[in-house]
């Protein structure tokens, strides 16, 4: 009879760490794009001059906006493997938005682009800790 009992207002946070990576995927992909182009050489081939930067950032942030629409698709209610997992790979994806703010500052000198990349790296480091810690109370209080 108690596992029938589903406590309300659970899994919340789930769909908002879901949306957060989404939203940051396509963010810092774009922070990324917008000082590489304003600081390109006129003498430089747009191809070796892009696919470096645009490769290893766009893998990265399409992974992380692919995980998110994965995390929405997922039912709050699953206790599986991937739906355990899920809170940790949002841990790791907002770890790995503010590690990809770094060369925005290191190399571009663009401060604006480097604390709004590593703001919204830090929100969803957040999300994904609270995630966490709701997803491991989840049965506690029933």
């Amino acid at each position: 009879m108690r596992g029938d009992v589903k406590p309300k207002g659970k899994g919340s946070l789930h769909r908002t760490l879901s949306t957060a990576m989404i939203i940051a995927g396509f963010i810092a992909f774009a922070a990324m794009f917008f000082p590489l182009q304003k600081n390109k050489p006129a003498e430089a081939d747009a191809l070796s001059y892009y696919l470096p930067w645009c490769l290893v950032y766009g893998l990265i942030c399409l992974a992380i906006a692919g995980f998110g629409v994965a995390g929405l698709l997922l039912d709050e209610d699953r206790r599986d493997g991937l739906r355990k997992a899920f809170p940790i790979l949002g841990i790791v994806s907002g770890g790995l938005v503010i590690a990809m703010s770094l060369p925005i500052i290191i190399v571009w000198s663009n401060f604006e682009f480097f604390i709004s990349l590593a703001f919204i790296g830090g929100c969803v480091l957040a999300i994904g800790i609270l995630a966490y810690k709701e997803f491991r109370d989840f049965g506690k209080n029933v």
